[in-house]
């Protein structure tokens, strides 16, 4: 009978393993683009024949993985990162590890912390000082903090570094995007953690809509983005689990602003100029194993951290595996002509109804403007 039990729980075993070799193939890992094989971009005459890419936040993760595939591809990459030191260790890495490749791209440093919007600033002078003109800008910077917290400008920290630092490098490079004869592309990387916030969370309360708007009759629920980005909020955290839950909700706000960010650009930039060849799209790029997944863990309490940690093992895609949305969108042909879509697995997406509300982008296009506008040329 013992022999009997060993054998059955064996074979319930092995199909465990075969049910999650499938799971990992076919549904974890996602589909695998071609994009960089099929390049088809036409290098501008002035960039000596590289293609141009800037992207943030690349020293680590899935920003990295594709800087270096740009690079292994002879391209001329920007890489616009917080810490110097640390991004110059990564970029001699990256021309060890290619040093027998025939292609002979090029790295570049850019300072850029999305904290400081002078350095914002600084960072699109220096590119375009450089008189180079972009194929493509990756906004793949984003952090996760630990609490939430405000700037002096009464900007909550995480929309700053996440959705109004990035907004901005846009605006400000936007003309030299536009300059290029052959188009460029922008990718936002956003996520689908913009589920994380409802429509239902941004509900400005009867109280305070009688505050703001004394003259409103109407019974239809008002909905505020700016209560949650620039207005200090009272809040109790009686336990760590209850500040995380607020934490993560907080991310998925600049999650969900990332897409807000994609149709602004594409509604006020691309339609409204018929001679635009730029397009601009956002995605998801899934669960990724990587530092940031590992300072998510850390903002939780012991016993889900350790859960966190083993299911990221478990479920999570690697950084290559993570990297493909954005690489797609970046050079692949069959998403040439497409503009102010949300991607998941190479495919368009229909992100949260949050998304789609008009209330909450007005919202969002009034916050950026007001913020952006004294750094604007």
């Amino acid at each position: 009978m013992s022999h009997l039990w060993i054998a059955s729980l064996f074979l319930i075993l092995f199909f465990i393993l075969i049910f999650y070799y499938l799971l990992r193939i076919y549904v974890i890992n996602g589909p695998t683009t071609n994009a960089l094989s099929e390049l088809f971009i036409h290098p501008n005459n002035n960039n000596n024949n590289k293609i141009n890419v800037l992207i943030t936040g690349c020293s680590d993760g899935i920003g990295r993985f594709c800087a270096e595939e740009f690079y292994r591809h002879g391209m001329r990459v920007f890489m616009a990162c917080r810490n110097e030191e640390k991004t110059r260790r990564v970029m001699k890495e990256m021309i060890e590890n290619n040093h027998l490749n025939d292609l002979k791209g090029e790295l570049h440093f850019l300072k850029l912390n999305l904290d400081e919007m002078e350095s914002v600033k600084k960072c699109a002078d220096e590119f375009l000082k450089s008189g180079h003109v972009l194929d493509v800008l990756i906004n793949n910077a984003g952090s996760l903090l630990t609490e939430i917290t405000f700037r002096e400008s009464h900007v909550e920290n995480m929309f700053q570094r996440n959705v109004l630092g990035h907004h901005l490098l846009t605006e400000l490079l936007w003309h030299n995007l536009e300059s290029n004869v052959n188009g460029a592309r922008v990718v936002n990387v956003a996520s689908n953690a913009h589920h994380f916030v409802s429509e239902s969370d941004f509900i400005v309360s009867s109280a305070e809509k009688s505050k703001s708007d004394i003259t409103s009759t109407t019974n239809r629920p008002s909905y505020s983005l700016a209560q949650y980005v620039k207005e200090p909020r009272t809040r109790n955290f009686l336990q760590n689990f209850l500040s995380t839950f607020e934490v993560n909700k907080q991310y998925g706000l600049t999650k969900l602003c990332n897409i807000y960010q994609t149709y602004y650009f594409h509604e006020e930039k691309i339609k409204k100029n018929p001679k635009s060849k730029v397009t601009i799209n956002c995605c998801h790029p899934g669960a990724i194993q990587s530092a940031f997944s590992t300072q998510f863990a850390g903002s939780l309490p012991f016993i889900l951290s350790k859960g966190f940690l083993l299911i990221e093992y478990l479920f999570f895609k690697n950084t290559k595996q993570g990297s493909q949305n954005t690489i797609h969108l970046a050079f692949s042909k069959q998403v040439e002509h497409q503009s102010g879509q949300y991607f998941d697995d190479l495919k368009v997406a229909t992100p949260s109804s949050a998304a789609l509300n008009k209330s909450l982008y007005e919202d969002y296009v009034k916050i950026c403007h007001e913020m952006c506008q004294p750094f604007l040329y």
